[in-house]
């Protein structure tokens, strides 16, 4: 047998280890083999790297791979390679195993050897590094996919997969970033809503929609005879000047984003043209200048050459935009009439268009029309004891529509709702904080891609169901004296002063630097001048987030343990200043993950609080990646010095659809790692007696505590939170 044909037989051998479940008779391993074995050595190995990576998600998929891969290793680099198999396991993940392989077989659209840049930098290496930076921006939540193009549906910030266009990578993270930030400022500024003088001439609301309808006589453009408007050329145009518009608003806003951005604006050519274009652009610079100036000189500019396009000018596709916006304004409807009704919220009389602060500006500018005063945007709103998920949800119809519609707040028969807390006939404060369950996404580590499963988690919060309202009672009379000795223990840290030593003045003498000072003197040398210690009163700013397992091995002893820790623990919390709050974890793969609000941070320790607490009840399973992601966004939203984040479980990371093992484990890690990085300070009490083998790792060798009698659990939750802040 010759030295060939041995390597060949080895690699096929290899391939039918990984592959075996999905190869037969008719479909083997031996024509990939034959490919594979013309590489070099070295890149054999890779590629069995990348078919064991593929095969860990679908071994069908592996088997493609397999066959591709040699006639792709001809053009493609390491780096490249890595980029098309990430983005093919992208395509799997989000709309399977056909489009996937669409991924694979267009491999030669990732070379880069045609590029004249040796820094090319691609969009799963800056994913998550731009979503958190997004989160950071005021305005709706928007996540990143990749596409050929940069554009918004005003949900999703679609950018490029790979950006080369300078010889250096430090340009290229720029440009990635700069794209980013017009595209949210698209959503913030109102560049998809309608003006008002355009719904009044249209009967529209909606901006895409007008782009569809094409109603191009209400902006004073008329086709020639014969001729139809070219829409496209339109677009462009409205782009280039809702870029101006932008580019001033986040001057304004964000100065510092503004000089990010500076740096990749194309200058203005020397010709008629530009001074036109340059006049636009001065009036779109004022303060008070909206999307409907942009509107409004489209007629100016429609005929006129584009100048150059700045670097981070994306597209603009209304046709997606509306699909978008039409679904989430009628879902934000009806979700805001929901809580409108429920909450009890005022509604403050709105301004007339005429008499509001924008109208009033516009018109000292000359700006506005006096005969036409619906072309101001109407004042906002303002809705009043609006939780944050209201608040949020109102921002979002602002940003939508510019107000929130009057009939918003009509009732079916009685008119307005115009409760307020104190009202006789009110809703209850339980109905004062109901909210509709909204599903969200989270990514999840796989620690053999070495990347991220993008919005591969459904997540949803919700209360847990009030329990015994006697559970609180019993737990109290049970640990009496336990209660008494941790109350006072806290009661201790809330006065507890921290001495200062070797003080100029203070409150009595420091004697090791009076020891110090006379062997200084003795010794000839010049000794020092404090010689006092000053008591400091310690100004304690925490806020904690307990993060509790309800998974279904909590059951019996164990949940009855959690909830008297629980009980222990926020009756020993009410004696200091300390923020906090409870939430509880379980679910059922990552379709179904439940978060359970037990104890938000401004809910007090009452009552209702009290039965929540009475009713934690085991669930399902333990997915504490994606619980993590949540309450550290929840978490960190909290203004505090120190913010920690405590997990109380009975066990390590299991799930039914096989997140347990390493997978778990380290998908988990990554979630602390993350959380860590946005400034929270992790610990972990757990009663599994092996947790030594995995939490070091998880969060290393100081941050967990491992509990052997769940007896005992009740106070060594609240004695392990003392000595983790003091």
């Amino acid at each position: 047998m010759t030295l060939e044909r041995r390597k060949h037989y080895r690699i096929e051998e290899r391939l039918e280890d990984i592959l075996a479940p999905v190869l037969s008779f008719s479909r083997t391993a031996t024509r990939a083999a034959l490919q594979l074995v013309r590489l070099r050595r070295e890149r054999q190995e890779l590629a069995f790297h990348w078919i064991e990576v593929v095969a860990h998600s679908s071994l069908e998929l592996a088997f493609h791979l397999a066959e591709r891969y040699t006639a792709a290793a001809q053009v493609l680099s390491a780096t490249d390679i890595e980029r098309w198999i990430k983005a093919t396991l992208d395509a799997l993940d989000h709309s399977g195993l056909q489009s996937a392989r669409a991924e694979l077989d267009r491999y030669a659209e990732y070379s880069l050897t045609h590029s004249t840049t040796a820094c090319p930098v691609t969009l799963p290496e800056v994913r998550r590094r731009l979503e958190i930076f997004l989160r950071g921006l005021s305005g709706r939540t928007l996540h990143i996919e990749p596409d050929d193009d940069a554009y918004t549906d005003s949900e999703i910030i679609f950018l490029p997969k790979v950006i080369d266009r300078y010889p250096d990578r430090e340009s290229n993270l720029a440009l990635y970033r700069a794209l980013t930030i017009h595209l949210w400022a698209q959503t913030r500024f109102g560049t998809w809503q309608l003006p008002g003088f355009l719904g009044d001439t249209t009967e529209v609301f909606d901006a895409a929609r007008f782009w569809r309808m094409g109603a191009w006589e209400a902006i004073g453009i008329t086709a020639k005879p014969g001729k139809f408007v070219d829409t496209k050329r339109l677009i462009c145009a409205f782009n280039t000047l809702e870029t101006a518009r932008l580019d001033a608003c986040i001057e304004r806003e964000l100065p510092g984003l503004d000089r990010a951005l500076a740096a990749l604006r194309a200058p203005l050519p020397p010709n008629p043209e530009a001074a036109v274009w340059a006049a636009c652009y001065e009036r779109l610079c004022r303060p008070q200048a909206g999307v409907e100036d942009s509107y409004r000189m489209l007629a100016t500019v429609y005929t006129l050459p584009a100048p150059t396009a700045h670097a981070y000018q994306s597209v603009m596709r209304p046709e997606v935009v509306e699909r978008v916006r039409e679904r989430r304004i009628e879902e934000e409807e009806t979700r805001f009439r929901k809580w409108f009704a429920e909450s009890g919220a005022r509604a403050a009389p709105t301004a007339q268009p005429s008499d509001t602060p924008l109208a009033r500006s516009q018109h000292a500018e000359g700006l506005g029309d006096e005969s036409n005063p619906v072309e101001f945007l109407p004042q906002t709103v303002d809705v009043l004891a609006a939780p944050g998920r209201a608040r949020s949800l109102m921002d979002s119809i602002l940003q939508d529509l510019g107000e929130l519609p009057r009939h918003y707040m009509e009732g079916e028969g009685d008119g307005l709702y115009l409760w307020s807390a104190g009202d006789p006939g009110s809703p209850g404060e339980s109905d004062r904080t109901t909210r509709l369950p909204e599903v969200r996404r989270y990514p999840e580590w796989d620690y053999i891609r070495q990347d991220y499963h993008h919005d591969w988690c459904s997540l949803v919060e919700t209360d847990t169901t009030a329990g015994d309202a006697d559970f609180v009672l019993r737990t109290c009379d049970k640990y009496q004296g336990v209660l008494k000795t941790l109350k006072r223990t806290f009661a201790l840290l809330r006065e507890e002063d921290r001495l200062l030593r070797r003080q100029r003045e203070g409150d009595e003498v420091d004697v090791d630097a009076l020891v110090d000072s006379w062997s200084d003197q003795r010794r000839g040398a010049e000794s020092a001048e404090g010689l006092y210690v000053k008591r400091h009163k310690l100004e304690r700013d925490i806020a904690v987030l307990f993060m509790v397992d309800m998974s279904g091995s909590t059951k019996g002893w164990v949940n009855e343990a959690e909830r008297e820790s629980l009980v222990l623990l926020c009756e020993s919390l009410e004696m200091l200043d300390d923020r906090y709050a409870v939430y509880g974890f379980s679910g059922m793969t990552r379709q179904r993950c439940e978060i359970y609000r037990i104890k938000r941070f401004d809910d007090a320790y009452d009552q209702a609080t009290r039965e929540r607490i009475a009713g934690v009840r085991p669930g399902e399973y333990t997915r504490m990646g994606v619980a993590i992601r949540h309450l550290t966004q929840l978490l960190g939203s909290v203004d505090a010095r120190v913010r920690l984040l405590v997990t109380i479980t009975d066990g390590k990371p299991d799930d039914f659809d096989g997140y347990r093992g390493k997978y778990g484990i380290e998908d988990t890690r990554r979630a602390l790692g993350e959380a860590m990085e946005s400034g929270l300070h992790t610990f972990c009490i757990t009663l599994d007696r092996e947790a030594q083998d995995y939490l070091a790792h998880l969060y290393g060798p100081a941050n967990f505590a491992v509990v052997s009698d769940v007896a005992s659990l009740p106070y060594k939750v609240a004695d392990t939170y003392r000595r983790i802040t003091t």
